[in-house]
């Protein structure tokens, strides 16, 4: 399991890169285990928004890399909006929790693949910077994680 601290080993890309496959490869299921797994990615991300902040005013103030600093500073905000993504999964998981129901288990779902697609679209966002030397993923954007578990749950 990846944790805010592993990222210091990674320049910006290879972090960003890191989280957004934990949490594609890390199913949140209804109830404790799946609100402990949300909070461990919303540090994740959080960790990278202040990553990349920092950075951006390192850069900044060195006045070294405008792209990079641009690139970085454009990045937070898919961050962001993946945060308030699983802020609102994070009400759905304390319900199933507190009532035990898994009616809203659809809405869940929704929430957690928009964040996924924000976390996409921070790294494609990353990407554009000249500078960052590790090419951009092949293939087409990804995939929603939770649309599997989703499928499952409505032929049951």
């Amino acid at each position: 399991m990846l944790e805010p601290e592993d990222l210091d080993d990674f320049h910006s890309a290879g972090a960003m890169n890191s989280v957004l496959m934990e949490v594609q490869h890390q199913r949140i299921p209804p109830g404790r285990h799946g609100l402990f797994t949300a909070m461990r990615h919303m540090a994740l991300i959080s960790a990278l928004i202040t990553r990349f902040s920092g950075d951006a005013q390192y850069l900044s103030e060195q006045s070294v890399d405008n792209d990079m600093v641009h690139a970085l500073t454009a990045a937070c905000h898919p961050l962001a909006t993946a945060q308030v993504h699983y802020a609102h999964a994070l009400n759905v998981l304390v319900t199933f929790c507190a009532t035990g129901t898994q009616e809203r288990e659809g809405e869940l779902y929704r929430h957690l693949d928009q964040a996924v697609k924000s976390l996409d679209e921070a790294r494609v966002v990353l990407f554009q910077s000249p500078n960052d030397t590790q090419p951009p993923r092949q293939g087409p954007a990804a995939a929603p994680v939770h649309a599997a578990h989703t499928s499952a749950h409505r032929q049951r």
